[in-house]
């Protein structure tokens, strides 16, 4: 399926001041706009329902775009970058319906049938927000809490981080 000398190639997508958010799946009057950003790759391809696959076109600032007349809402896609056979989904994937590591499936929004009229939402009182910073602290957050300077943070920070 990787063989990219017989991918298909799509036509470059015209500059695009319709789309709603700088990533993700889009459903547009002729199809679907798929945009990605992965600035470490050089190359970028769609797979749409598990066998066809497109090189998809660089632009500038590490973005990749492709434009695919005839999809629609429930096309399942994913993405791989030519140097392994891993195929991964969307990170601006508005539903998984495999999960995490399955495709990644087109949504479009103006066609939800939302279900939660009925809520009624929260109440304020009694309700707790977390606020975690994820910064390169070394681990320690200030406080304002007499006799208290630090709160160690190393369980909740990436490695990275640390």
């Amino acid at each position: 399926m990787h063989d990219h000398s017989s991918s298909e190639k799509s036509k470059q997508m015209p500059p695009r001041s319709s789309r709603r958010l700088p990533i993700g799946a889009e459903v547009d009057a002729g199809g679907v706009s798929f945009r990605l950003w992965a600035p470490a790759r050089e190359r970028c391809f769609l797979v749409i329902g598990g066998n066809s696959e497109y090189e998809m076109n660089a632009e500038d600032d590490g973005y990749f775009c492709l434009n695919l007349p005839g999809l629609s809402e429930g096309t399942r896609y994913q993405f791989h970058f030519g140097d392994t056979d891993d195929l991964l989904a969307d990170p601006a994937s508005r539903f998984q319906p495999e999960g995490l590591s399955g495709p990644s499936a087109v949504v479009d929004p103006a066609r939800y049938q939302w279900n939660d009229h009925d809520w009624q939402g929260i109440q304020a009182f009694g309700a707790v927000v977390l606020r975690c910073i994820s910064a390169p602290s070394r681990g320690r957050v200030p406080l304002r809490q007499p006799g208290k300077s630090w709160l160690n943070c190393g369980r909740l920070a990436s490695p990275a981080w640390r």
